[in-house]
């Protein structure tokens, strides 16, 4: 599994090294072209898929030489040859569906967890609305991707596709409210002070090894240590008996909006490389 991770990796890196080489306008074809496989491929084998576009880049690479356009080369609809290819390019099998599912669920069950310890003096675990996490997760991450694959050959503002995921992922915290609203409190299991921080700074060491080897994935490292911070400051405001509003709201809001730019800027940066 790691092995097949790297490969795709190097192929990502060897293919937006041929693209950049290229001529503006041919570069532009390639980007909306991988762009819109990457996103329209999600259940779809992606080492196949990131292969054929190298390929691809690489046969064009020679062609442009002799002045041909890519889309001389590759056709006026690049979106349908993608479709072809996609529909040609070996499904993922169940178990790794199975397998996104659980990393999805887990990912938000962490988030779930994070949040119940940066809001309450304890530690609250709700399995069954965990189980709707992997659900809601799994669905909302199929739709983002499925609705911004198709803005990439549709005239459109730069902005729209950020509206169309930010409405998405705004629905998917209504779902997980409504959620919590109406299983909230079945099978609920609490956890006590200090038990909740050992339990809990337990998880999130085990979850920043596993995550620090992956270029992409150590971004979340930034919200995760905010949020637990957040707990820890709450239950030492607690103690302390504290309640000036700016150790109980404005602190931890720094904290938590400060974790999430560090998120999104870590990331940007990681996909552009």
């Amino acid at each position: 599994m790691k092995n097949e991770e790297t490969h795709i990796q190097k192929l990502i890196q060897k293919t937006n090294v041929l693209v950049k080489s290229l001529q503006p306008a041919n570069q532009a074809y390639f980007v909306d072209l991988i762009t819109y496989m990457a996103l329209s491929s999600v259940l779809h084998d992606e080492g196949a898929v990131r292969e054929q576009l190298y390929q691809m880049v690489l046969d064009y690479a020679d062609a442009e030489n002799d002045g041909v356009s890519a889309s001389e080369f590759f056709g006026q609809d690049p979106q349908a040859m993608a479709d072809e290819l996609i529909r040609n390019s070996p499904r993922i099998s169940m178990r790794q569906v199975l397998d996104i599912s659980i990393s999805v669920g887990l990912m938000m069950a962490l988030y779930r967890l994070l949040s119940s310890f940066a809001n309450t003096s304890y530690l609250s675990i709700a399995p069954i609305v965990y189980l709707g996490d992997i659900v809601l997760g799994l669905t909302f991450i199929l739709l983002i991707f499925g609705l911004l694959s198709k803005t990439v050959y549709v005239e459109r503002k730069k902005w729209q596709p950020w509206l169309v995921s930010s409405a998405l992922i705004g629905l998917g915290l209504l779902g997980r409210h409504l959620l919590s609203s109406v299983f909230g409190n079945v099978l609920v299991f609490l956890i006590p002070h200090p038990l909740d921080v050992f339990v809990l700074g337990l998880v999130c060491t085990i979850v920043i090894v596993i995550v620090w080897k992956d270029q992409l994935l150590k971004a979340m490292i930034f919200p995760i240590l905010a949020f637990f911070l957040v707990g820890l400051l709450k239950r030492l405001t607690e103690a302390m008996q504290i309640t000036d509003t700016l150790w109980t709201i404005g602190l931890p809001l720094i904290i938590i909006v400060s974790s999430l730019l560090l998120f999104f800027i870590y990331s940007w940066k990681r996909m552009r490389d």
